[in-house]
């Protein structure tokens, strides 16, 4: 049958980052990482207790990182916590959440419109993708499907750089994106918790073959 396998636990507490206070309610997403190549995440677990406590059972010896988001709003983030199983249970885990930042504005179709083009528009999904160096093993980001009148807000982000892109499969590609008529680059700074608005994305609709 194979020798036994000795496992072990992991604990921690979520808490708001700025208050200190426990955040019950949350779930935990723990992810193993077997090398810098090749990681497999399981969850979301158990929602935190009162305390804003979670636990993770069950673990063989190796590198582990656990995460939280806000799935409802993306009004906060947090920091992906590192941590690695030994010989012994680990505790003491502290993930602090913060106010995300997030990207607001309208996409809009360069050139003359037209109604069926439009409405393939607001189908098409909306993206944000931020690279962070500090954590190169991890990205982090957003999507949305604009409003009828072709407002979005893009929630849930941290600090990085980030690129907007819509979804493979659309007829649309991105011309240039603009922030209060002002060209931004292909990759652009998003500071801890700012709040980026007034952005336009202009697209071209693909209709040649």
């Amino acid at each position: 049958l194979g020798a036994t396998i000795t496992t072990y636990t992991a604990s921690g507490r979520i808490v708001d980052g700025q208050t200190g206070q426990p955040m019950p309610n949350v779930a935990s997403v723990l992810t193993r990482y077997y090398n810098e190549h090749s990681s497999a995440s399981t969850g979301p677990d158990a929602a935190s207790n009162s305390r804003g406590e979670f636990r993770f059972e069950n673990l063989s010896p190796g590198k582990y990182g656990v995460s939280v988001q806000d799935r409802d709003k993306g009004e906060w983030r947090a920091d992906e916590v590192p941590f690695e199983v030994v010989d012994q249970n680990v505790t003491g885990l502290v993930i602090r959440t913060e106010k995300a930042a997030t990207i607001s504005g309208v996409i809009v179709i360069e050139g003359p419109e037209d109604k069926s083009v439009r409405e393939q528009l607001i189908k098409t999904r909306l993206g944000a993708a931020v690279s962070n160096e500090a954590d190169a093993r991890r990205g982090y980001g957003s999507s949305t499907i604009p409003a009828p009148d072709g407002s979005f807000r893009l929630t849930g982000l941290g600090a990085g750089m980030a690129s907007l892109h819509v979804y493979s499969g659309s007829m649309f590609r991105i011309a240039r994106v603009e922030r209060n008529g002002v060209i931004l680059p292909r990759n652009f700074e998003i500071k801890p918790s700012e709040q980026i608005t007034g952005v336009r994305i202009f697209v071209n609709y693909g209709n040649a073959s």
